[in-house]
């Protein structure tokens, strides 16, 4: 299995639980990254966007003030937005086919239920790295390609996605259209955690 060297990786955690923040940054930190920043609320989010860069945000479906999944909506669509490209886990306990989908209609790159294993987020950052999505732009979503053979180097959608609506205009962005981090490229003999050690999040 190949590896990465993900100790370059910065990653923003949102969570309002200050004990799934320090759950989450062990377990990151067990995978070797060390550049890690958290926030409690979507305001703090928007300033570590700014002042943190992250490359990955890990954000909770449940915030006290306000949602994750609103959060990445804004994320995606504000004019301001600190990084529309921004990949985006969301963690969540909820599994329902319908929250999954209203997950990946906010712009979420990838979705990770709880309780959850060093090894269950460790092989989200790797399909982060290794299944990386086009972005498409409409009228109504920017966001990750919501179908999951939308990956970068994917044949080319035909222009037109069709809705129930009628006919919308799809603009997919290119690789060279898209930012994409340098730390989420770094090949090395990493292949993730020993142990799952305990589940988190149960």
């Amino acid at each position: 299995m190949t590896g990465y060297v993900l100790h370059p990786v910065r990653v923003l955690i949102v969570d309002d639980s200050a004990i799934m923040r320090h759950l989450m940054r062990g377990i990151l930190e067990e995978l070797g990254i060390r550049l890690i920043a958290d926030a409690a609320t979507p305001v703090e989010a928007w300033n570590r966007l700014h002042a943190f860069r992250p490359d990955i945000m890990l954000c909770d479906w449940e915030l006290k003030s306000g949602t994750g999944l609103a959060f990445v909506q804004w994320l995606r669509g504000a004019a301001d937005s600190p990084d529309r490209f921004l990949p985006v886990i969301l963690v969540t306990g909820h599994t329902e086919v319908s929250r999954v989908l209203r997950a990946r209609d906010a712009g979420v790159t990838e979705y990770l239920a709880k309780p959850f294993t060093a090894r269950d987020l460790y092989a989200r950052i790797r399909a982060l790295i290794e299944s990386s999505r086009t972005f498409v732009d409409t009228e109504t979503f920017f966001g990750p390609d919501r179908r999951r053979d939308g990956r970068v180097g994917a044949e080319p959608w035909g222009g037109l996605e069709r809705r129930s609506s009628g006919p919308v205009e799809m603009i997919r962005l290119s690789p060279s259209d898209q930012p994409r981090p340098a730390a989420l490229s770094g090949r090395a003999p990493n292949n993730g955690p020993d142990h799952d050690g305990g589940p988190v999040g149960a």
